[in-house]
């Protein structure tokens, strides 16, 4: 993705508070705030040899999905305009994936739109009043509104589902 194309996109955080705005706000809070989860141990570093536990860090991400590493990598999210940078830790990613697959099937339903529709136990009367045995489509029942009105309660079923905080 271009730098234009990322500057017109809304930038993605998707773990509220847990991001930075800009290399300073990286500068002044990263030893805090990447070292406070309770599980935190970088075992990757380090003069000790041998096993230190198992490696339980933060990984960050800048607005074009690049890993960010070190001060190198935020030297060049800004550089490339690339801020907020994000982070989410390990035990975070499960939720977030449940929340990426409820969005994606909400997307998928209301694009295909088509044959979405639930049945409406209403059926085309007869010539003397009584019920057909053909069905009543969801637009024939409810009306392009009722249809809309579906599909807006899709998107609002998968947007208040697991939210993560």
């Amino acid at each position: 993705m271009t730098p234009q194309a990322i500057h017109e996109l809304k930038p993605v955080v998707p773990i509220d508070g847990q991001s930075f705005s800009s290399e300073q706000d990286w500068i002044n809070r990263a030893s805090r705030v990447l070292t406070a989860h309770p599980e935190y141990n970088n075992a990757e570093h380090g003069k000790t040899k041998g096993w230190r536990g198992h490696h339980f860090t933060a990984l960050c991400f800048d607005q074009a999905g690049n890993r960010m590493r070190n001060g190198g990598d935020f030297m060049r999210a800004t550089k490339e305009g690339t801020y907020p940078v994000w982070w989410i830790w390990p035990d975070q990613f499960p939720a977030l994936i449940a929340d990426y697959e409820r969005m994606r099937g909400a997307l998928e339903k209301i694009e295909r739109w088509f044959g979405e529709f639930p049945e409406t136990a209403r059926f085309w009367p007869n010539e003397d009043g009584s019920d057909s045995d053909s069905p009543m489509s969801y637009s024939s029942a409810w009306g392009s509104n009722g249809e809309r009105d579906y599909m807006r309660s899709v998107a609002r079923q998968a947007l208040t589902q697991g939210e993560l905080s």
